[in-house]
């Protein structure tokens, strides 16, 4: 079994959502980067709130 096949059979459901929403080797590369790490993903509304912001008060 290759490493895609392993990503893709593990029983998180978490790992596989992520892995098949951003592809295999996006997936594979933040777990490189970042494995092990708290990281925060925010809402989109957020970041389009703080671009209008910036674009409001530039």
């Amino acid at each position: 079994m290759n490493k895609t096949d392993r990503i893709l059979a593990s029983d998180n459901e978490i790992i596989i959502e992520l892995a098949e929403s951003i592809g295999i080797k996006a997936y594979r590369k933040l777990v490189e980067d970042y494995g092990g790490s708290h990281i925060y993903v925010s809402k989109t509304e957020t970041v389009l709130r703080e671009l209008r912001n910036n674009e409001i008060y530039s």
